[in-house]
Parts: structure tokens; C-alpha cells; sequence
């Protein structure tokens, strides 16, 4: 029966911890991570949105399996609804955080490398966070509970960037070892990938799951073909380091950010390696990144400003201004309405487009080099979900969160 029960899983139900109402079923193996059943409850539901899963009194977190956390065949759980309020900070004090965007507290924090975070990244569920550091080593979190899974050990410099895949199964890291890294989350490495000839500063995984982007101080791109684990074309026309490369899956285009003083656009399926458009400033650009829509790219600027574009126009939209010292990254919100933007001053801020700063975070006591917003909204997979599923998590998001 043990063996049966192993081999077919468990069924477990989810149910509101707010008013008791079901949710939905699942499925999962004993064997299974508490992470990997928060992501197939993810996919099950069609909806990015942050949340807590308990069993009883006891909060499940994320690497522990569902066996080692006490559950059994038929259990019930329960979700409770977070605030979706939050964006995330990594430093060069060695710690990333979470910041409630209402209140400007740290709600969370990421404590565990021994030298400056350089990068941070959701991935595209919302379950995991990925940091990347100066010790040569990347981790991978436990969004929720702050718990580190995995450590990622084999790069022989300081690591620059981490991206996640579409499907939240691998991760990308880059180095200033010249070299580029494939890991699966449990930390195990899959594939080492070489070809920059100077140290590399950026990745960025493409939608379709099989194109990995990277820059470098080398002043090129690279486009990767993951399954042959080679270089599929490389894109010259930067003049200097490329600092950053970010993908829009919508129009299928690339932003990067260089030290020539520009931002650039090119379309991923183009063979002329020709940039699109060109976003000329005075001083460094030190990233670049596109709105959710692709209607926009924010580009953030050693002169302390962050600059809103039209991406087909190449119109300045808006300047944000209010940082003493460089601005390393700007992000957007998933729903394209805010922008958050890093500092070397030691200050996160969030602005509306219009240029209003709605919050400031000063937690840190040293650079804050990468500022993300948390994700939310429905998942991006291109699925139909159940509308029995989906009314009634619209209904339990309208209602007040409870806060564990």
C-alpha cells in the first residue's frame, strides 16, 4: 500500500483560511518539496499572487518534504492571501529584502551570502527568489518564508546576474569568470557556457525557454542555444561594456544598456544583427528593461536619473529624479503602473509614471544594486484555467489578507 501510495501520490484539499471556503484540489507525491507543491498550486489556480500554506497551525515551508512536514493522503490545508504590496532590494551590504510598498517596512529578509548581492530575480510563479554575489556563489530562496534551497557553487569569480526560466525549473547565472552557468534550483550544475572574452555582466532567458541572452564587458551580445549548449549569434554594435540585456516576450525584441551612452532595441529573430532603435544619453547607461506591454523601455543613468521612453518613438517620456548617486536598475511592476529604481545613495524608491516617488526605502546601509517588484496577476503560460477557479479566487483576493 506504502508503494502504491508513492507511486500514484497524495490528494490533498485547499481551502481559504480566511472563511473556509474550498479552493481546489491537488495532487502531489510524498516525496515532493513544500516549494514544488506551492508551484503546481500556482499553475492549478492560473494566478501569480503571493501567499501562505499551512496545515493546521504549522506554516509549510519550502524545503521540506511533504512527508517530513507531517501531511498524509486526504489532509487538508489551508491558504492564506498576502499582501501584494511588496518589492524586493539586494544590496551590497550582503542581504536582499522585501519591503511592503504601503508602509515602507522590511517585511522580509535574506540573510546567508558572505559578500555584496549584486542581483536578485523572482521567478516567473512567484515561489522562488534568486540572489547572485561577490562570493562567487548564487541562492535560491524560499519566497515566502525567506528559507535558502540551494546554493550555487562552481563560478570562480564574483557573480554579476541570475535568471530564472520560464518555467521556474533552471536558472542562468554570469560571472567575471567569463563565464556563464545553467543550474536546475536543487543546485546541481547543468551546463557551463563560453565565448565572451571579458567578464560577463547579464542574462536573460528567452520566453520560448530555448534562448538564453547575455552582455559583457567585451561590448557584445550573445544569444545561446540552450539544448545544443552553444553560441547561436553573436550582436555587435555597442562601443563599450555591455552592462545589461533584458527580453521582452511580447514583441519578441531585446533592450541592452551600455557604457557608449546608449540603450538599444533588437529583434530576436532578425539575422542582420542591427539594432532597432537607439536611446542616446549623456552619460552611462547602466540598465535597461522594457514595460510588461513593450510600449516603453526605463533606462537608469549614472547622472542619479532613471528615464521613462516610448519604445517605438524614442521620446523621452519622463526623467525620475530624487537619488543623490547612480542608479544601478529600474524595474516595472507587473502591471506596468509603477517603477521601482535602485541606488548607489543606499535608497530603493517607487514611483508612479507620472514622476511622483510614492515610497523610499533606506533599510540598507550600503548600495542598493537591484530593485524587482514581486510578480502577480495571472500566470503567463498561455493556458485556459477553469472560470469556477478563477471567480472564486477573485472573490477571496477582493477580501482583506490576514497577516501570519
Amino acid at each position: 500500500m506504502d508503494h502504491l501510495l508513492l507511486r500514484e501520490g497524495w490528494t490533498m484539499n485547499v481551502y481559504a483560511a480566511v472563511d473556509g471556503g474550498h479552493i481546489c484540489c491537488m495532487t502531489a507525491l510524498p516525496t515532493d518539496r513544500v516549494v514544488t507543491l506551492r508551484q503546481k498550486l500556482v499553475h492549478t489556480l492560473g494566478m501569480v499572487r503571493r501567499f501562505r500554506l499551512l496545515a493546521g497551525c504549522c506554516v509549510l515551508s519550502g524545503n521540506m518534504t511533504l512527508e517530513e512536514a507531517g501531511l498524509c493522503d486526504g489532509c487538508s490545508l489551508q491558504l492564506v492571501w498576502l499582501p501584494e504590496d511588496v518589492f524586493a532590494t539586494a544590496s551590497t551590504d550582503t542581504t536582499a529584502a522585501f519591503w511592503s510598498l504601503e508602509t515602507g517596512e522590511r517585511v522580509q529578509l535574506f540573510e546567508g551570502h558572505e559578500d555584496q548581492v549584486m542581483w536578485l530575480c523572482f521567478s516567473p510563479d512567484g515561489q522562488l527568489l534568486a540572489t547572485a554575489s561577490t562570493d562567487r556563489t548564487a541562492k535560491i530562496w524560499c519566497a515566502d518564508s525567506g528559507e535558502c534551497l540551494a546554493t550555487l557553487r562552481g563560478h570562480k569569480g564574483p557573480v554579476f546576474a541570475v535568471t530564472f526560466s520560464p518555467d521556474a525549473e533552471s536558472v542562468a547565472t554570469c560571472s567575471h569568470d567569463k563565464q556563464i552557468k545553467v543550474w536546475d534550483t536543487k543546485g546541481r550544475c547543468l551546463s557551463t557556457l563560453s565565448g565572451h572574452s571579458k567578464q560577463i555582466f547579464s542574462v536573460a532567458w528567452a520566453g520560448d525557454g530555448r534562448t538564453l541572452a547575455s552582455s559583457s564587458d567585451d561590448a557584445t551580445i550573445r544569444l545561446w542555444n540552450i539544448a545544443t549548449q552553444s553560441c547561436a549569434k553573436v550582436i555587435y554594435g555597442h562601443t563599450g561594456a555591455v552592462y545589461s540585456v533584458s527580453i521582452s516576450d511580447v514583441s519578441r525584441k531585446l533592450v541592452s544598456a551600455s557604457e557608449d551612452c546608449t540603450a538599444k532595441t533588437w529583434c530576436l529573430d532578425s539575422g542582420d544583427g542591427h539594432p532597432e532603435r537607439s536611446f542616446v544619453h549623456e552619460e552611462w547607461v547602466r540598465h535597461a528593461q522594457f514595460s510588461p506591454d513593450a510600449s516603453k523601455v526605463i533606462t537608469s543613468v549614472s547622472d542619479h536619473t532613471a528615464i521613462l521612453w516610448d519604445a517605438l518613438t524614442c521620446v523621452s517620456l519622463m526623467v525620475f529624479r530624487g537619488h543623490t548617486d547612480w542608479i544601478r536598475n529600474a524595474s516595472f511592476s507587473s502591471d506596468g503602473q509603477y517603477v521601482a529604481t535602485s541606488s548607489k545613495d543606499a535608497c530603493a524608491k517607487v514611483w508612479n509614471l507620472d514622476g511622483k516617488c510614492l515610497r523610499s526605502v533606506t533599510g540598507h546601509n550600503q548600495w542598493v544594486r537591484c530593485v524587482a517588484f514581486a510578480p502577480s496577476g495571472p500566470l503567463s503560460d498561455g493556458r485556459v484555467h477553469p472560470i469556477d477557479i478563477c471567480n472564486e479566487v477573485s472573490v477571496l483576493a477582493r477580501r482583506s489578507a490576514t497577516r501570519m
